[in-house]
Protein backbone atom coordinates (compact mmCIF):
# COMPACT_ATOMS: atom_id res chain seq x y z
CA UNK A 1 0.00 0.00 0.00
CA UNK A 2 1.66 3.16 -0.99
CA UNK A 3 0.96 6.81 0.19
CA UNK A 4 -0.11 9.51 -1.42
CA UNK A 5 2.36 12.29 -1.71
CA UNK A 6 -0.12 14.77 -0.46
CA UNK A 7 0.11 13.14 3.18
CA UNK A 8 3.42 14.83 4.15
CA UNK A 9 1.92 17.74 2.98
CA UNK A 10 -0.71 17.85 5.68
CA UNK A 11 1.58 16.84 8.30
CA UNK A 12 3.76 19.40 7.44
CA UNK A 13 0.95 22.13 7.88
CA UNK A 14 0.56 20.91 11.08
CA UNK A 15 3.98 21.23 12.42
CA UNK A 16 4.17 24.61 10.80
CA UNK A 17 1.17 25.67 12.85
CA UNK A 18 2.70 24.08 16.29
CA UNK A 19 5.75 25.70 15.68
CA UNK A 20 4.28 29.06 14.88
CA UNK A 21 1.96 28.53 18.27
CA UNK A 22 4.98 27.86 19.90
CA UNK A 23 7.31 30.73 18.72
CA UNK A 24 3.73 33.04 19.40
CA UNK A 25 4.08 31.69 23.19
CA UNK A 26 7.25 32.43 23.86
CA UNK A 27 7.21 35.63 22.25
CA UNK A 28 4.38 36.62 24.72
CA UNK A 29 6.59 34.78 27.82
CA UNK A 30 9.05 37.11 27.19
CA UNK A 31 6.83 40.36 26.71
CA UNK A 32 4.90 39.69 29.62
CA UNK A 33 7.90 39.30 31.72
CA UNK A 34 9.81 42.44 30.08
CA UNK A 35 6.47 44.52 30.88
CA UNK A 36 7.11 45.76 34.26
CA UNK A 37 10.16 47.04 33.55
CA UNK A 38 8.66 48.64 30.42
CA UNK A 39 5.74 50.18 32.65
CA UNK A 40 8.19 51.56 35.25
CA UNK A 41 10.92 52.74 32.94
CA UNK A 42 8.44 54.72 31.17
CA UNK A 43 6.48 56.09 34.40
CA UNK A 44 10.09 57.33 35.40
CA UNK A 45 11.12 59.30 32.82
CA UNK A 46 7.82 60.65 31.95
CA UNK A 47 7.75 62.01 36.04
CA UNK A 48 11.65 63.67 35.10
CA UNK A 49 11.05 65.25 32.05
CA UNK A 50 8.21 67.64 34.12
CA UNK A 51 9.61 70.03 36.07
CA UNK A 52 6.88 70.22 38.28
CA UNK A 53 7.17 67.11 39.97
CA UNK A 54 9.92 65.13 41.27
CA UNK A 55 10.01 61.52 42.46
CA UNK A 56 9.63 58.09 40.79
CA UNK A 57 8.22 54.52 41.42
CA UNK A 58 9.76 51.38 42.59
CA UNK A 59 8.46 48.21 41.75
CA UNK A 60 5.45 47.28 39.42
CA UNK A 61 2.99 44.18 39.73
CA UNK A 62 1.19 43.52 36.91
CA UNK A 63 -1.80 41.24 36.63
CA UNK A 64 -3.13 40.52 33.00
CA UNK A 65 -5.59 37.96 34.28
CA UNK A 66 -8.18 39.46 36.78
CA UNK A 67 -7.73 42.09 39.63
CA UNK A 68 -5.28 39.35 41.45
CA UNK A 69 -4.88 39.81 44.95
CA UNK A 70 -4.93 42.81 46.96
Amino acid sequence: MKRSPEQPKRRRGWRRLGLFLLVMAVLAGVGRGMLPWAVRSYVNRTLDANPLYAGGIGGVRIHLWGAGPL
